[in-house]
């Protein structure tokens, strides 16, 4: 017994050794943001915190009732559209399932729910390593063995709960869009 111990310790230290020598997958923000790596399955958690995207500086932002191809029981879906100040330039689409009545929403609710986001500049990053520019090379790295495929210049992955869909131009990602999956949505 003792040597499984013994043992069971010198596993646990190569491991950690491993992952400390290597630029992790992720910085973790919060743990809601995070990927969580496993040698079989990677679980990808909420690519944004949506409290703190609202609270970037910088950054306005208008909404609207959007529409999204997935039934719901109760809700709407809301959309903002998030304009870089210093440039005066959209830079996202972030549509939420907002459970309240049109009128009732308002952009301080902290009950929306992540649907999808849509990124077109370089402003910002999901998961730590998924950006606008992303070299075709470090993007199927990040995709690893997860389903996917492509088509033409764009690329579709399966993330769990979540899909993929990156546009490329000259091996690299242009825009992209993450969102989650109708069977997903609460």
């Amino acid at each position: 017994m003792r040597y499984f111990y013994l043992l069971s310790f010198f596993i646990l230290l190569a491991c950690n050794s491993t992952q400390t020598g290597k630029e992790p997958l992720t910085r973790t923000r919060s743990s809601q943001d995070q990927i969580i790596s496993t040698p079989k399955n990677r679980i990808f958690n909420q690519p944004i915190v949506l409290d703190s995207i609202k609270n970037f500086e910088n950054i306005e932002f208008t909404s609207g009732v959007d529409s999204y191809h997935c039934e719901l029981n109760e809700g709407f879906f809301g959309g903002y559209y998030l304009i870089d100040k210093d440039v005066n330039q959209q830079f996202a689409n972030l549509t939420v399932l907002a459970k309240v009545t049109p009128h009732e929403w308002f952009a301080d609710l902290n009950n929306e729910q992540f649907v999808s986001i849509e990124i077109f500049t370089k402003k910002l990053v999901i998961w730590e390593s998924l950006y606008n520019g992303l070299k075709r090379d470090k993007l199927d790295e990040f995709i690893g063995n997860q389903f996917n495929y492509q088509k033409g210049q764009t690329v579709y992955a399966d993330f769990g709960k979540y899909e993929g869909i990156f546009n490329l131009q000259n091996d690299s990602v242009l825009s992209f869009t993450i969102k989650t999956k109708c069977d997903s949505i609460n």
